[in-house]
């Protein structure tokens, strides 16, 4: 019987979990791709976020005068980071594809 009652708990606690979060409609959750303005400001928060780990830099100026932005992360090592194993994950390429800036 415990056994049984465990496996129901185990079961059962996501979903009361799930149930007291607070429901978002689908208009909530999106709101567009961010401009270049509030990507740099997202971008300057989550290397602020996490400064131990995280450093934003501007690599280049576009023709535009926009920033090129690189957000490294990294844990703190003996060596340093352009010298340890990385991924790679580039977004905005081409600008007629938004998305790629936002799934990156």
């Amino acid at each position: 019987m415990t056994r049984f009652t465990i496996s129901w708990f185990i079961l059962l606690t996501p979903l009361a979990a799930a149930q007291t979060q607070p429901a978002r409609s689908a208009a909530d959750a999106w709101a567009g791709y961010h401009s270049h303005k509030t990507l740099t400001e997202a971008l300057r928060a989550i290397a602020q976020g996490a400064d131990s780990v995280a450093t934003l830099t501007s690599l280049a100026k576009t023709s535009g005068g926009r920033d090129v932005w690189l957000l490294t992360i990294a844990a703190s090592g003996d060596r340093p980071p352009e010298d340890r194993p990385a991924l790679l994950i580039v977004g905005g390429v081409d600008a007629d594809r938004p998305a790629s800036c936002e799934v990156a």
